[in-house]
């Protein structure tokens, strides 16, 4: 997930949430699954970015055309079995 909030300059709302709870829950096919934020960085954040941009090419010049950090974050599963 890339925390844009539509190009404002500050961070959305559902991000703060999660950087300051570390817990959310997805559901997925009508099951509910607990999860843990990771904000991405270096090389991975590089790369996820990279493929999104390289997916739609109004995300490419949007994230070009802003100041401000965008955060990815990757849900991750707190369950081993939902890996």
């Amino acid at each position: 997930m890339i925390a844009s909030n539509s190009g404002q300059e500050h961070p959305p709302a559902w991000w703060l949430n999660l950087e300051a709870t570390k817990e959310a829950t997805v559901i997925i096919a009508g099951r509910r699954i607990p999860v843990e934020p990771r904000e991405l960085q270096g090389n991975e954040r590089t790369a996820v970015l990279a493929r999104a941009t390289a997916y739609n090419k109004q995300w490419r010049s949007y994230t070009n055309s802003l100041d401000r950090f965008l955060p990815v974050v990757r849900l991750e599963p707190t369950d081993p079995g939902e890996r």
